[in-house]
């Protein structure tokens, strides 16, 4: 009873803190913009660029899906794509109100064991889509950096060795000899990661497998980033698709990071000094970053209704 509260109390905490930091983010932003020039960029928003930016956002919904479903069926679980469709939703909405993605990634491990996929399928599953994801964002950009007239975000370095690093490191660990591997898996340090080391190296080992989840997930990721461009021609920014692919992608790792409440204010601050390096101004880029953040809150919606849908229906005694 006393460990179940200090872990509750420890989680409010967390919470609290995380809100306090969505607060300062915005705080931050207040003094570097000016309020009036924000306002009238809004007044700009061409409503044809806004919806275009709707209907592309709203594809990447069953991308996503059909992604994570290839991930669950290569590790041995089975799920239709209506059923990954609908967790996907569901966990886009819970990721509104939790912090990072973080969040709706943990509600989608639940919602899909309520499906009857095994509780280490659906977190392996889960945790494989999401660092494939992550991977390759920094394949992105470490690729678009090299594109000549490409701009370059400060500690691209970073992003190169990362990269190779990842690279490397994956072709070493699929070409560890079983006996090797079952040694490591012994230590301490390294059994609760077993099962998720063993389904990534079944992904690994079908290369088919491999290349469309990193085909998908590179994909999936190109559709944020023109999404972000097709705001910005919605208020007229001058910006190129090249330097969205080259600044966007950071951004996306940031938000990522469950450091503030559905990635507010995290978002922003991000954005902001991201387009910042090819010069667009402060209040434009705060107007892209709330334009997303309102469409990815209107189109997650859905997510709520899906989830009371799905909720198991109690019988009630007569």
């Amino acid at each position: 009873m006393l460990a179940g509260k200090v872990t509750s109390g420890r989680k409010g905490l967390g919470f609290i803190a995380k809100a306090l930091l969505t607060i300062a983010f915005f705080v931050y932003l207040m003094e570097q913009v000016e309020w009036a020039d924000v306002f009238q960029v809004m007044a700009t928003i061409s409503p044809w660029w806004a919806f275009a930016a709707v209907l592309w956002k709203l594809l990447q919904y069953p991308m996503a899906a059909f992604r994570w479903r290839i991930f669950v069926n290569a590790i041995g679980g089975h799920i239709r794509f209506l059923q990954a469709l609908s967790i996907f939703w569901i966990g886009f909405f819970a990721a509104l109100f939790l912090p990072g993605m973080i969040g709706g990634d943990v509600v989608r491990v639940l919602k899909i064991r309520e499906a009857g996929v095994s509780l280490r399928i659906a977190a392996s599953s889960v945790i494989l889509e999401r660092g494939v994801m992550v991977a390759s964002l920094f394949l992105m950009v470490s690729v678009i950096s090299l594109v000549p007239g490409a701009p370059r975000i400060p500690g691209i370095e970073v992003f190169w060795f990362v990269t190779i690093g990842g690279l490397v490191g994956g072709l070493l660990l699929t070409l560890l000899p079983a006996t090797v591997l079952a040694r490591l898996m012994q230590r301490k340090m390294l059994v609760w990661l077993g099962g998720i080391i063993e389904d990534m190296l079944r992904i690994l080992r079908a290369p088919g497998t491999a290349m469309l989840a990193l085909a998908l997930s590179i994909f999936g990721n190109s559709l944020v980033v023109i999404e972000v461009y097709l705001l910005g021609l919605a208020i007229g920014t001058d910006i190129t698709v090249l330097a969205c692919f080259a600044l966007v992608p950071p951004v996306i790792l940031v938000v990522s990071l469950p450091i503030s409440i559905g990635g507010w204010g995290a978002r922003e601050v991000a954005l902001v000094t991201a387009l910042a390096i090819v010069g667009i101004p402060a209040e434009n880029a705060l107007v892209i970053s709330v334009l997303f953040g309102l469409l990815t809150t209107l189109l997650a919606l859905p997510g709520g209704l899906l989830w009371v849908l799905a909720a198991p229906r109690r019988k009630v005694a007569i």
